[in-house]
């Protein structure tokens, strides 16, 4: 059990995730049977090929010739590597088994173009909140440039799984990405047991997606259409969210582990003295009488100045006995609250008590605090 986990999105709250997904939030890259499982959250991009304005050749060639001695096998298809976006990308990649006398690993290179120059939009450590043994670091680099580095694994929520690392350049002018991952394996051609340890260092990791030429290739790549208007948009920083939480625990409960995107959405863990669970709260601003917000509230009954509460107990989809408490709050104008409870350390992660530690009415208070709605 980690000190600090995390969590995965609460059922029936998909299009607050969504919105989320829309902040272009960075998550594991897709490379290897062990993290397939999270394919489904990513659009598909463009695939590798001379018609992307880059050659494979090219990108293969860039690549052995930055990495350290090893055997090196190129996969043929790599149309199922993805960019770490959710957004309208263009993007071309080359993947590869890597071999060296201290680790075998998948190594992927995925060369981005991004849609528009709005730089902070496209960098973010992984939720801590979603994948609680992940080590995260984002530096600006002295030419203006962003780079974020990750240690994290093929299963987020087991640390005993192979490790995935990844690093993640964006560009001062916010315009293209170079990632670079790599997840620990066996290799194909040897009838060998999975060996853990990577072959490449964080250094090592750091040089690949720093080295002069990528930035220039994902120039090369077709310009993507600016993405469509979100029907959502997050509301209110991470601190002030965090601030109404604090405001709003009972005596004996305190938040620790606090984290959360720039606008929009905080987590924390609530430690009563004996065992910590995860509270998240999403605070957003929906374009009011959106068909999916009136889907979602058809059942809730409307308080004189039309606002909507639904509250939901439910099991937590990854099980484990860990159940999720809801409060979600629709006001008219189209600012939405949700609050989510955990009787477990993250999404993903078994129960650690038998019920969540605040029941719902103080869930609910929080979720209508006047902090919440400026």
């Amino acid at each position: 059990m980690p000190d600090e986990p995390t969590s995965r999105h609460p059922k029936g709250l998909r299009s607050a995730w969504n919105s989320r997904k829309r902040r272009l939030r960075i998550l594991v890259l897709l490379i290897g049977v062990g993290i397939a499982a999270l394919a489904c959250l990513f659009p598909r991009q463009s695939s590798p090929g001379t018609s992307t304005g880059v050659s494979v050749a090219q990108m293969q060639q860039t690549v052995a010739s930055l990495l350290p001695s090893g055997r090196i096998s190129w996969e043929s298809d790599a149309s199922e590597t993805k960019s770490r976006t959710s957004a309208p990308t263009s993007s071309t990649a080359v993947r590869l088994q890597f071999d060296t006398k201290t680790g075998a690993a998948q190594v992927a290179v995925v060369l981005v173009r991004l849609p528009r120059t709005n730089l902070t939009d496209f960098f973010d450590c992984p939720d801590r909140a979603h994948q609680p043994y992940d080590h995260c670091t984002v530096t600006e680099l002295d030419d203006g440039s962003n780079l974020l580095v990750n240690k994290g694994y093929a299963n987020p929520v087991d640390s005993g799984s192979p490790q995935v690392w990844f690093a993640v350049l964006t560009t001062s002018d916010g315009t293209a990405q170079i990632q670079v991952s790599e997840q620990a394996s066996g290799t194909a051609h040897i009838q060998a047991p999975a060996r853990l340890d990577l072959p490449l260092s964080e250094e090592r990791l750091v040089a690949l997606v720093r080295a002069k030429g990528w930035t220039a290739l994902a120039s090369r790549l077709p310009r993507p259409a600016a993405p469509p208007e979100p029907l959502s948009r997050g509301a209110l920083e991470a601190r002030s969210i965090l601030a109404a939480v604090d405001d709003g625990l009972p005596t004996g409960i305190k938040a620790v582990r606090r984290d959360g995107a720039r606008t929009g959405y905080a987590d924390a863990l609530l430690d009563d003295g004996s065992t910590k669970t995860l509270i998240t709260v999403t605070v957003q601003d929906w374009q009011p009488r959106t068909q999916e917000m009136e889907e979602l509230f058809k059942n809730a009954r409307s308080d004189a100045a039309g606002t909507r509460v639904v509250m939901r107990k439910h099991p937590a989809p990854s099980g484990g006995g860990a159940v999720q408490w809801d409060v979600d709050v629709l006001y008219s104008d189209g600012r939405r609250v949700v609050v989510t409870e955990l009787n477990a350390m993250a999404f993903g992660l078994p129960a650690n008590r038998s019920e969540p530690p605040l029941p719902m009415e103080t869930l609910r208070s929080l979720a209508e605090d006047a902090q919440l709605r400026s």
